[in-house]
């Protein structure tokens, strides 16, 4: 009969096409079989498959999210979400409630995640992590009601109990009661009934809207569970976000493991650490027991202890404990897990100073000091190593009373303190009043020998001693002699970095201040540069890189550098930390760097030894005073300084010190030591205390100021009687323990580091400058690791800003000259920049004192600065720079004499009165402040001299040093004054008119006048402008004129009158033109200078007046020493520069050039005779009697001669004409004496005075000296020059006695006078009356004015005014009845009749004269004019307008933060409070000058605005979500110890963006040296460490590159992953995967992506992957070489159109060989062995004899195969055999078959169907080899459904081949099924 047969050898599904199109080979559908890839080599054959065994069964409701298998090392880890209750940690007790006889039935459930490992090796799987997320217990409370704790058990009947057991750890949420809270802390509960534990949680009843736990009580359940984002792991909460979904980025690198689920931060764990700590505590069963205890954070194979939590100092064998309780170590935490890794938030601190010792804390505190000491020697002798007790003071002097020499000992000499010296160092003897700032007179320099006394008492040897040692010396200056300083000409910065453990390094911590100490202000041109602009650094500690934040698991830190002109970094020390050997974790025993816990060398030996500093004695009050009165508390006492001195000096007393009263006073009141708790100075009128005892005590009252001291006895106040009695004993020393420390600290738990050189070289790589944090994805969905480097994509970054952007409030103030303590002025205004208002700051501290010339840092004036914030997460990311336009601050420049200081606030309102804050991201645990300043660089420039230009401004000459600091477009600013040290306030600006690099010609020029006249001019030649000469009497010229024998070059006149003055104009001769008239022609025609000589300014106006001064002078070119070395700078001469440059011109020095005696006229009756010398020679100069009046006024005496009893005549004023011989007649003008103007400033005051000349020539005869004719006078060349003195402009003369210096104005006004005449030629008793014009006014206290009339006090050389007043007092005689300057005081007498005597020289008495003495200026050889000169400093070129901002602040904690150090969080600031910002940009010297450069030279470094930066963005900042964006990290090399995965330096080139067209990115994997990239809708490949350039014909060549990630290629193919990348699974170069959208499974390869779904399983796929309901889960099983694809429901509880099963894909067949009825959570092969997970627990395929049980279930194999040849054909089928292994046997005890007496499992057809019948073969019998059975139809009960013709034959057996009869055309189908472990 034809018999139809059917064999496997196609080994494949195919369910596409027509069953009866089926292939031969190839069936229909198969289930849990195995075709072609059977044991052995029956290919072609269908076999069962072997079960799988679990390994694990530890989970109760858990979930495998995802798995990793790392085959080097034959291990599987996989990552286990247990949504049940942990049943091994979880239990129920009854506990006695807190502080109660009370019980509670507690019921404790833990939840748990878990990290798993398998080890192939040793067969055993094991806990890495143990993560306990979530707690619900029982509270213990008894309803006390507290409102900031809990109580729960510690779930012991014991009073010992470990937290661990409980599960709850800080940082979880608390859930009580509906309302929720945090935890902030835990601590021991033990009493003697009660055991548990005090849960602290974060908020407490006044926190408006959180938990108030008061009314909780015993019996409540309360949940803790970590925040999602706060799990170390996660799994559960991303098993609840994303049911059936895998984390699929998983990598294993050497011992770390890195994983990422989308939702988190991606994590990293370290696996051997992470072991190691969960095997600490393990119940005995372990490792196959279930851990109930958190893993335990291992660090240097030590275990961190939680009661102390510093790294490095714990004990890794026993727990620490609270009373009898149980303080575990802490559990590893997302802190730990983190790729990111935390970064320091806080600067280094640096303590610095000047002396290479510094000496107490309590010093330091006051910022830079110097610990010298004043130092009283004791008497006795020295020499050969000898000391006696000598009352004497020879201390240097040897018993000859010689001094002592080279090598020579001194005696012992004990100090007040411990000096921290030890033998050799050398120390310096200074006098005891050497200014400690400079100390340039070293008298001894001496060794120190030996240290006795505890290292208070030394013997030195000599070195050097000086000359000036003298015996009266007994009190010194003693000062360690200094080396060279660290970083002299460098502005350094310093900060430190974290090392983890796994080797990531953190960022840099904010960058400290310069560590930089400038030295006074010394600023002098002759120097050429600013001394104090150099680093006087001679110590520096840094401290604080450890700080109490430090993470846990930080190993190393590193010290690091920076120069503020260099981008390079330095490590200057890498401090490491403790460490245990552990084998297994490759550690070793070290005991931790000093500096790791702060420990520095000493300098001393006796440096640890505390001594005891005493002040002197004082006084509590003053019993003597009564008056007003006042109570005082008994915490208050006013105190007295020692013996004259009326209060006690503040640098006497500090907070804490101790109180003692002498003589051992004490009082029973004092429970314990009085110590000080504060101090101020008060205003003290009497104060009367109310006397306990009776009656009042009545202290101090002086009205002057005083020290109030508040003090406590033992902690407590001081009662009334104890402060009674304190003022009847009051006398009192205070007292203070120094620490005897080498430095601010000895053992500091934040570390601290000397820095002993500056000799730093190893530079750290560039971009690490560029990298203010790592841009770690806050969350990504896909990893790979590729090229040692992490990839994530799909990731999210940045965060959402919930509220706008924040406001920030400024406010600036004066800094206190200490580091760190800012302090504002409570007596500073200053005005709200916003609103107008006027601010006044208040606070407890002292006002600021400025001394200038004392440098500190400050904040550059003259700048606007504008103020930004940046909000961090916890592990640093940050926003850009967020600000607004208000949020900006100019510093005016009348603060550029303080120590500036901001202080910042964010709030809601730019008004800073409005206190309501603004609300934080919710993401933010930090905030910092950034500063915009953008100003470029500037100079300050000392100025040497200044000279008077020839257009009326002025020259500045500067060193030619600074010549490169301007140039003509500069601007320059006077900061300081000429001659002192105060600021010039005025913000105004110099624009340079003109640079000279030599002296210009005009200031080389100097001028010797040869005499100012006032004269009328011809009318030919008039002084007008445009005029080209003039014409002047000759009388002016020729010999004994008043310009007699002049030069007959280089000569220049001037014109003017008591108003104004022209220039000087060259001359180009002198010559008479007739009619003795002489005319001067000029080189050059007048200018505009000269419009005041008439009436309208033009050639063509009258003259206003018939006379003006004529000067005449001459020009000499000198090249001065001045001029050497210089070049100069033309400015706008204006008020500003008069007022504190050119009136602040050095004290000068000055010599008598000549004296005048002066005396006083009265009324005098006397003989012609005693006006006459006949023999002597003498001149005498008078002024008259009267008081001032008004111009021309009435005098009140006429002066008249009588001779031989002939009344003369009056004086007459000899008035000639121009041209005339005759006189005019008439009575002489009266002398007005002292006079000065009746209107404007001077008005009433004395500017001139009028003198009458008079002198006795030689040779007898008439009177006088002065001969006239023809208007022509002459005298005597001396006589002369004393004469002119009075009218000389620029002539300096003073009042002998007085220093006040004036100086005459102009040519006054010069009348001749006669007082006897017989006719008009004959004059006897000649004389000439002298108007002298002087400033500043005569006895005025006014002094000069300015150009804006403001009275300066200065006199004409420029010092203060004293005020004398000749008239009313006599200075020249010293005594005491010439009272000076009062209206009681002497007058000034007059000379009598008396006076007068024949032919004798007039004799002024003492009383009788007042001396004028007239000056010249002393020219001292010295090329610079000033020690102390003005500074100018250039403005800024251009203000750059960059977006740049420099960090300016550390981060400062908006509200929580984990303290490592005591295992609890800590709340440091409140947000919206006043921060101060330690930003500076200068240093202030107190003066005005402000410097940011080394020395002030010229392109010298200057102090850098800030190391790091950020910029505001043009967009809106916003959370990203780059779904079609990769990114990556630096480099990972094991070997080179380098781990950068936690970098992502966004400054550089870390990402990619793929088109967003092919979806987004949902799984990577690295293949070859390329990473393939899935996305939803393409698959590409990008060249990875290399890059592809494209020829003209599209092909490509691979080329190098310095981009991680090149060219990215699509391959072939509309396919993706769609958004199931937990269908991905991979062979050694294939890759599989489904598309769900497209509804098809891929492959790809070498040749591309094939779909091989359409491997006849097209339309199956096609269907079953359209369900929006499916969940998938691939796997690569490398021991069967298929792809195992899982499909499942998606969501629980809902219907499926498709059967639950795992798809295998065989590369052998080609196709889908089965479906599979397991349902893996995941799969994953190691060593060609394949494992699944269910439940979480791990399972191994193929190891399980028993066929077809799966995770502990038995499953029936099927398979359908269709016989379809000659479809044509009508067939009729009769029996069905097979051949192969056991066939099912159906028992059956009634048939009478031996056979089926017992059932056996195998093989049966379940169904067999054509299309018309079906049927079945329920069982088959075994012959000669084969099993076979007929077909038994299925029952039919409907008649008409019979055919006959398909009964069988009887009687001819079963058949051993199946017929079909021709006329069957249809095929048919059988399904084949095994019943048991049959293969």
């Amino acid at each position: 009969m034809p018999e139809l047969k059917r064999n496997f050898t196609g080994g494949r599904m195919n369910k596409d096409i027509d069953e009866r199109m089926v292939p031969k080979g190839e069936y229909v559908d198969a289930l849990n079989i195995e075709v072609r890839t059977s044991e052995g080599s029956n290919v072609g054959t269908v076999q069962t498959l072997k079960g799988n065994t679990a390994i694990t069964n530890l989970f109760n409701n858990a979930t495998c999210v995802g798995t990793v298998a790392k085959n080097n090392t034959n291990k599987i880890y996989w990552l286990v979400s247990d949504l049940g209750k942990n049943t091994n940690a979880s239990t129920t007790l009854s506990q006695a409630e807190q502080d109660s006889t009370g019980t509670v039935s507690v019921v404790h459930d833990v939840y748990s995640d878990y990290i798993m490992e398998y080890d192939e090796n040793t067969g055993q799987a094991n806990y890495i992590v143990v993560e306990n997320y979530k707690v619900t217990t029982t509270i213990t409370n008894d309803n006390h009601g507290t409102n900031d704790h809990l109580h729960i058990s510690n779930l012991s009947s014991a009073t010992t109990g470990d937290i661990r057991k409980t599960g709850v750890q800080p940082g979880m949420d608390v859930f009580i009661n509906n309302m929720k809270t945090s935890i902030i802390k835990i601590e021991a509960d033990d009493t003697s009934t009660y055991y548990g534990w005090r849960i602290y949680t974060e908020h407490t009843s006044s926190d408006t809207g959180y938990a108030n736990l008061a009314n909780v009580k015993a019996g409540d359940t309360v949940t803790f569970e970590l925040p999602s984002t706060k799990t170390a792991l996660g799994f559960s909460h991303f098993a609840t976000t994303k049911p059936k979904k895998l984390i699929t980025g998983i990598n294993v690198i050497d011992d770390l493991l890195f994983f990422t689920d989308g939702l988190t931060e991606p994590k990293k764990i370290n696996i051997e650490r992470c072991r190691f700590g969960s095997q600490q505590g393990l119940p005995a069963t372990y490792p196959n027991g279930t851990n109930i205890y958190n893993t335990l954070l291992f660090v240097n194979g030590r275990l961190p202890a939680s009661n102390n939590g510093r790294v490095g100092n714990y004990d890794s064998t026993s727990y620490a404990s609270v009373g009898n309780v149980v303080i575990p170590y802490l559990p590893l935490t997302y802190r730990e897990t983190t790729v990111i890794k935390k970064s320091p938030t806080t600067p280094l601190i640096l303590t610095m100073s000047n002396f290479e010792t510094p000496f107490d804390q309590d010093a330091l505190a006051d910022g830079i000091i110097s610990i010298n000491s004043i130092v009283n020697l004791p008497p006795g002798t020295g020499g050969s190593g000898t000391a006696t007790n000598a009352l004497s003071s020879d201390f240097f002097f040897n018993s000859n009373g010689e001094p002592l020499s080279h090598g020579d000992l001194t005696p012992d000499l004990t100090f007040p303190r411990v000096m921290d010296w030890k033998e050799g160092s050398i120390v310096e003897f200074y006098p005891e009043d050497s200014d400690a700032g400079s100390l340039n007179d070293v008298l001894v320099v001496a060794m120190v020998d030996t240290i006795t006394n505890s290292g208070q008492t030394f013997k030195f040897e000599i070195q050097s001693i000086s000359t000036s040692v003298a015996k009266p010396f007994t009190s010194y200056y003693v000062a360690l002699k200094q080396g060279n300083p660290l970083f002299e000409l460098k502005f350094p910065r310093f900060a430190y970095r974290w090392k983890y453990e796994d080797g990531e390094y953190s960022t840099y911590s904010p960058f400290s201040e310069v560590a930089f100490i400038p030295e006074r202000f010394d600023y002098m041109p002759k120097k050429g540069f600013n001394l104090g602009m150099t680093n006087n650094l001679r110590y520096l500690v840094l401290s604080g890189f450890k700080p109490k934040t430090t993470p846990v698991d930080v190993v190393e830190i590193d010290i690091l550098y920076k120069e503020s002109n260099s981008p390079n970094v330095y490590t200057v020390e890498t401090i490491k930390s403790p460490s245990s050997k552990v084998d297994s974790l490759n550690t070793f025993n070290y005991n931790g760097d000093p500096s790791w816990f702060g420990k520095i060398e000493s300098e001393s030996t006796f440096a640890e030894a505390p001594n005891t500093l005493t002040t002197s004695v004082y006084t509590v009050g003053n019993k003597n005073f009564t008056g007003d009165s006042q109570v005082i508390s008994g915490t208050t006492f006013y105190a007295l300084g020692p013996a004259g001195v009326s209060s006690l000096d503040q640098e006497s007393i500090r907070i804490g010190d101790k109180i003692t009263f002498l003589s051992g006073q004490t009082h029973t009141a004092f429970t314990g030591d009085l110590i000080v708790t504060g101090f101020n100075y008060v205003t003290l009128n009497p104060i009367v205390i109310n006397n306990p005892f009776g009656g009042n005590i009545t202290i101090a009252g002086s009205g002057g100021t005083h020290l109030a001291i508040s003090f406590t006895a033992g902690g407590t106040a001081v009662t009334d009687t104890a402060i009674t009695w304190l003022f009847n004993n009051s006398d009192f020393q205070l007292s203070r323990t120094l620490a005897r420390r080498p430095a601010l600290y000895v053992d500091d738990p934040q570390g601290s580091l000397k820095i002993k050189t500056d000799m730093i070289h190893a530079t750290l790589p560039s971009n690490q400058l560029l990298r203010p944090y790592d841009n770690v994805p806050v969350s990504a969905l896909a990893q790979e690791i590729t090229s040692n480097r992490i990839v994530y994509g799909n990731y999210i970054q940045n965060y959402d800003l919930e509220d706008s952007i924040p406001k920030i409030n400024i406010r600036t103030g004066k800094r206190k000259n200490v580091p760190d303590n800012i302090q504002y002025n409570p007596n500073t205004e200053l005005r709200d920049r916003i609103t107008g208002e006027t601010i006044l700051w208040y606070d407890n501290r002292n006002s600021i004192v400025e001394v200038p010339t004392s440098p500190e840092r400050s904040l550059k004036s003259l700048r606007d600065y504008q103020v930004g914030v940046v909000y961090m997460d916890e592990f640093g990311r940050q926003t850009p720079v967020l600000t607004h336009e208000n949020a900006t601050l100019r510093i005016p420049k009348y603060l550029s004499d303080n120590y500036n200081a901001f202080q910042f606030r964010i709030s809601s309102s730019i008004h800073p009165s409005i206190t309501v804050g603004a609300n934080p991201p919710v993401w933010a645990t930090h905030y910092k402040y950034y500063i915009k300043e953008n100003a470029n660089e500037y100079y300050n420039m000392a100025m040497d001299r200044f000279y008077d230009a020839e257009d009326g401004n002025i020259w500045l000459s500067f060193p030619s040093s600074e010549r490169n600091k301007v140039d003509e477009e500069t601007f320059l600013t006077l900061k300081k004054e000429h001659e002192n040290d105060f600021a010039v306030t005025e913000e105004f600006k110099y624009k340079i008119l003109a640079i000279a690099n030599e002296a210009p010609l005009f200031v080389k020029t100097k001028l010797d006048t040869h005499g100012r006249v006032t004269t009328t001019f011809d009318t030919a030649g008039q002084p007008k402008f445009q005029a080209s000469h003039v014409d002047v009497p000759s009388t002016l010229f020729g010999s004994g004129a008043v310009f007699g024998d002049l030069p007959t070059a280089n000569r220049v006149l001037r014109i003017s009158n008591n108003q104004s003055q022209s220039k000087l104009y060259d001359i180009a001769g002198i010559n008479g033109i007739g009619n003795n008239v002489t005319r001067i022609t000029l080189r050059k025609q007048f200018g505009t200078d000269m419009s005041f000589t008439t009436t309208d300014g033009t050639n063509a106006g009258n003259l206003i007046s018939t006379s003006f001064f004529l000067e005449i002078s001459t020009r000499e070119i000198k090249n001065l020493a001045e001029f050497a070395g210089r070049f100069f700078v033309k400015i706008l001469r204006d008020a500003l520069l008069e007022k504190y440059v050119i009136n602040k011109n050095p004290q000068k020095s000055y010599v008598t050039s000549h004296v005048v005696a002066l005396g006083k006229m009265g009324n005098i009756s006397a003989s012609k005779s005693k006006w006459k010398a006949t023999n002597v020679p003498h001149r005498e100069f008078w002024v008259s009697q009267e008081e001032p009046q008004a111009e021309y006024g009435t005098p009140s005496l006429n002066l008249n001669l009588i001779t031989g009893g002939v009344i003369s005549k009056d004086f007459y004023e000899d008035d000639f004409p121009m041209g005339s011989t005759t006189p005019s007649t008439g009575l002489a003008k009266p002398l007005k004496l002292f006079h000065g103007p009746s209107s404007g400033p001077l008005s009433g005051k004395i500017t001139s005075v009028d003198l009458l000349i008079t002198h006795g020539n030689s040779t007898g005869g008439d009177g006088h000296f002065i001969t006239h004719s023809n208007n022509t006078f002459s005298a005597p060349a001396e006589q002369l020059k004393e004469a002119q003195s009075f009218r000389k402009t620029g002539q300096l003369f003073r009042w002998k006695g007085d220093t006040t210096i004036y100086r005459v104005k102009d040519n006054g006004k010069e009348r001749p006078f006669r007082n006897y005449k017989t006719n008009n030629t004959d004059m006897y008793n000649q004389s000439v009356a002298i108007t002298m014009n002087f400033e500043p006014a005569l006895g005025d206290t006014d002094g000069m004015y300015d150009a804006s009339g403001s009275a300066t006090g200065l006199d004409a050389a420029g010092q203060p005014v004293t005020g004398y007043d000749p008239r009313k007092g006599d200075k020249e005689q010293a005594n005491s009845s010439n009272t000076f300057g009062t209206d009681g005081g002497n007058t000034w007498p007059t000379l009598s009749d008396g006076d007068l005597k024949d032919n004798e020289e007039i004799a002024f008495n003492a009383s009788q004269k007042r001396t004028i003495e007239f000056l010249d200026e002393l020219v001292v050889d010295d090329t610079f004019m000033s020690d102390n000169p003005a500074i100018w400093e250039t403005e800024p070129k251009e203000n750059i307008d960059l977006d740049i901002y420099n960090e300016a602040s550390e981060a400062i904690p908006i509200s929580l933060e984990w303290n490592s150090y005591t295992n609890k969080f800590i709340k440091y600031t409140d947000f919206n409070s006043w921060n101060a910002v330690k930003y500076y940009n200068c240093f202030s010297f107190a003066n005005g000058v402000e410097s940011n450069r080394l020395r002030d030279d010229f392109n010298a470094v200057t102090i850098d605005k800030g190391p790091r930066v950020s910029t505001v963005l043009a967009q809106q900042y916003k959370q990203e979500h780059r779904k079609s964006g990769l990114i990556y990290s630096g480099i990972y090399n094991s070997t080179g110890g380098i781990n950068n995965l936690n970098q992502f330096i966004q400054a550089e080139k870390i990402t990619k963006d793929l088109s967003p067209t092919y979806g987004s990115v949902q799984k990577l994997h690295a293949k070859d040296t390329n990473l393939t990239v899935l996305c939803e809708d393409r698959v590409l490949r990008i060249l990875a460490d290399k890059d592809a350039l494209f020829n003209a014909d599209g092909n490509t060549n691979v080329t190098a590159t310095d981009r991680f990630l090149g060219q990215a290629m699509p391959y072939s193919g509309n396919f993706g992953i769609s958004s199931n990348p937990e269908s991905f699974a991979s062979d050694q170069y294939r890759s599989y995967f489904t598309d769900k959208q497209r509804g098809a499974v891929l492959r790809l390869s070498k040749d591309g992506l094939t779909p091989i779904s359409d491997v006849g399983m097209a339309d199956y796929f096609k269907d079953t992957l359209a369900s929006s309901n499916i969940a998938l889960s691939g796997s690569y099983d490398d021991s069967k070489k298929l792809y195992s694809l899982t499909l499942k429901e998606g969501n629980a509880g809902t219907t499926i159109d498709y059967t639950e099963a795992t798809a295998s894909f065989s590369e052998s067949s080609k196709g889908w060989t089965t479906f599979q009825s397991y349902l893996q959570e995941t799969g994953v092969s190691l060593n060609n062995k394949y494992f699944t997970f269910k439940a979480g627990d791990i399972y191994q395929h193929y190891n399980n004899d028993t066929r077809n049980k799966f995770y502990s279930v038995d499953y029936d194999s099927t398979i359908c195969v269709t016989f379809n040849d000659l479809p044509s054909s009508i067939k009729n089928f009769g029996s069905l055999s097979y051949e192969g292994s056991q066939a099912r046997i159906v028992a059956n005890t009634t048939d009478q078959e031996y056979y089926n007496q017992v059932a056996v499992d195998g093989w049966y057809a379940e169904s067999i169907s054509t299309d018309l019948e079906t049927g079945f073969v329920p069982e088959f019998k075994e012959k000669e080899g084969k099993w076979f059975n007929y077909i038994r139809g299925n029952k039919d009960n409907t008649l008409e459904n019979l055919d006959v013709r398909q009964f069988s034959t009887q009687g001819i057996g079963t058949p051993s081949a199946v017929e079909t009869p021709a006329a069957l055309v249809n095929p048919f189908t059988l399904t084949i099924k095994d019943t048991g472990d049959t293969d």
